[in-house]
């Protein structure tokens, strides 16, 4: 099963095309494209434009967040913005607001699935 849904991060205008699985030969047939056997998860970017796409595991959180960490540096190149070594609090505001909405996603398509 797959569910796939976008967020809108208000404050970059970025966008992030989320796409979970439960199953990882489903993931793969639907995105050949993008997933190499091997891969579990990608975050794939959209040149020229400010959104990406992420493909994860709904069983799998440190992938997730692995994958989540590429989606800040994308939405950070995409602004320009060079993180600072002396301040990450930028940083860690927008992974934890990403987790928490990649979070809800991977819990209404787990309980889609009971």
């Amino acid at each position: 099963m797959l569910t796939e849904k976008n967020i809108q991060i208000p404050i970059y205008d970025f966008k992030v095309e989320v796409c979970v699985f439960s199953d990882v030969k489903e993931a793969r047939e639907k995105y050949s494209e993008y997933m190499e056997d091997g891969f579990l998860a990608c975050t794939l970017e959209h040149r020229g434009c400010s959104k990406c796409k992420l493909i994860i595991p709904c069983n799998d959180y440190p992938s997730v967040v692995h994958e989540l960490e590429h989606v800040k540096n994308l939405v950070w190149k995409a602004k320009g913005y060079k993180p600072q070594e002396d301040n990450d609090e930028p940083d860690a505001y927008l992974m934890g607001w990403l987790f928490e909405q990649v979070d809800k996603i991977i819990r209404k398509h787990l309980a889609t699935q009971c």
